[in-house]
C-alpha cells in the first residue's frame, strides 16, 4: 500500500522538479534576450 502510494508521488515530483527546470531554463532564455536587447538600447 505505502510503496504504491510513494511511487505514485515521486513520479509526480519528478514531473513537477523537470517543470521548474524547464520554466528556470526559459527564464534565463528570456533574461538573456533582454539583458542583449536592454544593453543595445542603453548603447
Amino acid at each position: 500500500m505505502f510503496r504504491f502510494l510513494i511511487k505514485k508521488y515521486e513520479e509526480k515530483i519528478r514531473i513537477l522538479e523537470n517543470r521548474i527546470e524547464n520554466m528556470n531554463y526559459e527564464w534565463s532564455k528570456e533574461k538573456e534576450i533582454y539583458t542583449k536587447k536592454t544593453k543595445k538600447t542603453i548603447l
